[in-house]
């Protein structure tokens, strides 16, 4: 998991940094997600609430391990709160 983390979380800081907007950024995960298999991608904020990601996910974590990036709270288009 932290092996597939750690490109993402580099993708999405150099997507932030660029001035790449939510629905950009959603878009290009999805076309990765829909081009390598894999079913899904998730990027969450520090409370484990999807803020990126390759399809329109509910998702409340109950405990255990999140995956976040500190730009997260900085997204030009902001986490939906």
């Amino acid at each position: 998991m932290v092996a597939a983390a750690m490109p993402a979380a580099r993708y999405l800081d150099a997507a932030l940094r660029s001035g790449m907007g939510k629905k950009e950024i959603d878009g290009a995960l999805t076309q990765v997600a829909r081009d390598s298999g894999i079913s899904e991608i998730w990027i969450t904020d520090e409370r484990g609430r999807i803020v990126f990601g390759s399809g329109d996910v509910e998702f409340s974590p109950r405990g255990g391990c999140q995956l976040t990036h500190p730009r997260i709270a900085t997204a030009p288009d902001g986490p939906s709160a």
